[in-house]
């Protein structure tokens, strides 16, 4: 385990040959140990260093980590964290952390304000809701086919919220999106 946040602290090498090798062993890391421990020592090996270079590249793991395994293992406190790094003076910790709500937002939609503390500072909030945007437009719109279980097959039933009318609809997420029972 120390292993995995010494490679986060030495995320932050300029040689550029070394810091594709880190990124490799924290990915083969995945394989070894359990998904949600190595994302809490990037969290705290990684996120909360003191290197800004680390930080950003750390920053950039955690994003891939949501892309490829959901964002289940995040918590509100990581969102603050996260909310401290988007209202970084260095460029790249900024756009990595946003890259981070990007992937987020990917999984959650809408939903992603709730895991947000209620103190955002006003330009993070502009950051966020502007990536949103280029999230959704890239996308083409969001849906829950994006998020990590788009590539299962069609026998997962999920609950959506109550509507208006009061009943409850099922839906049947799939490799082909969304679709109505």
């Amino acid at each position: 385990m120390v292993f995995i946040g010494t490679l986060c602290d030495r995320a932050g090498v300029n040689n550029k040959i070394i810091l594709e090798k880190v990124r490799k062993l924290i990915k083969m890391c995945y394989d070894i140990y359990d998904l949600k421990l190595c994302y809490r020592i990037m969290i705290d090996a990684g996120v909360k260093s003191k290197n800004l270079k680390a930080v950003a590249e750390n920053l950039d793991e955690i994003a891939d980590y949501f892309s490829k395994n959901g964002i289940d293992a995040c918590t509100k406190k990581d969102f603050a964290l996260f909310i401290t790094c988007a209202d970084s003076p260095d460029k790249g910790v900024r756009e990595n952390a946003l890259k981070v709500f990007g992937e987020a937002y990917t999984s959650l939609g809408e939903d992603v304000w709730r895991m947000f503390p209620k103190d955002v500072p006003i330009k993070v909030k502009g950051l966020l809701e502007a990536r949103f945007k280029q999230v959704a437009k890239k996308s083409g719109g969001w849906n829950r086919s994006m998020g990590p279980g788009a590539n299962q097959r069609a026998t997962e039933v999920a609950a959506t919220p109550t509507p208006k009318g009061g009943k409850r609809m099922s839906m049947v997420v799939g490799a082909g999106g969304i679709q109505g029972l």
